[in-house]
């Protein structure tokens, strides 16, 4: 597992990706602007299951 801090969605708020091994899906938090998280649970790139060794 490893994560990253990106700005996902361009608006300017930083969203967190955390990718997953072990036949497990990435996980992707989107910054509400408000310290507050929203998991994004569907698209290609939470659903690539088991493949992901890191990320930057």
């Amino acid at each position: 597992m490893d994560c990253s801090w990106i700005d996902y969605d361009n608006d300017g708020d930083v969203d967190l990706f955390v990718a997953n091994i072990f036949n497990q899906s990435d996980f992707l938090y989107t910054n509400n602007g408000d310290g507050s998280f929203t998991k994004i649970s569907a698209g290609i790139v939470v659903n690539d299951a088991g493949y992901s060794h890191g990320c930057s």
